[in-house]
């Protein structure tokens, strides 16, 4: 079966009572229901951080970011349920347990394309109408569309990665916590192979 695909239809900034800046996209279903995402806007960079990816490069990281919240769990916990499997030690390969950062990184992208080729593909809104639309509901959603892919473009210029993450009792450049917790990582697996 074809992923269901999803179309964004709107993106908005705010920012909550706690302070913290979010995105909110929401998207239409095939059936015209809709579905929203709401991403804090700290969460691209510590991604960036956590799976070595260019903290600059917002398309990859919203596109990760939306598709990775339909990762099945079972697919990070058992290789037979999880059709991409990096096996490591017995269960699949996650930020956890990987050797490296770099096979976290394959091994979770790896997920995010079958996501959106088995379940879940968000499209990105198209700028103007490329299609003749059919009737007035048509015309109103293709204008939703191309509204919300102006609104999407403003929100990535605007977007300037934060290097820094809110860590505990305190405040780390991403650059050092990435640092910090390959070399933590790198600790617990010597433990753990001994």
């Amino acid at each position: 079966m074809p992923a269901v695909e999803r179309v964004i239809v709107n993106v908005i900034e705010h920012t909550d009572r706690d302070g913290v800046d979010r995105w909110t996209v929401i998207t239409r279903n095939p059936d015209g229901s809709l579905h929203g995402y709401v991403l804090p806007v700290f969460g691209f960079p510590q991604l960036a951080a956590e799976y070595g990816i260019d903290p600059d490069d917002i398309d990859t990281l919203l596109d990760v970011a939306l598709h990775q919240l339909h990762i099945p769990s079972e697919m990070t916990t058992s290789t037979a349920a999880d059709p991409v499997a990096r096996a490591y030690r017995g269960k699949p390969v996650t930020l956890f347990n990987a050797e490296s950062v770099d096979d976290a990184r394959a091994a979770h992208l790896e997920r995010v394309e079958w996501v959106k080729a088995n379940l879940i593909r968000i499209v990105l809104p198209q700028k103007a109408k490329a299609r003749k639309a059919a009737t007035a509901v048509d015309d109103g959603l293709a204008d939703a569309e191309a509204s919300a892919a102006q609104s999407l473009a403003a929100l990535k210029a605007k977007y300037r990665s934060n290097p820094e993450i809110g860590c505990g009792p305190g405040v780390m450049r991403v650059h050092d916590w990435y640092a910090r917790a390959a070399k933590e990582l790198d600790r617990d697996r010597k433990v753990t192979l001994s």
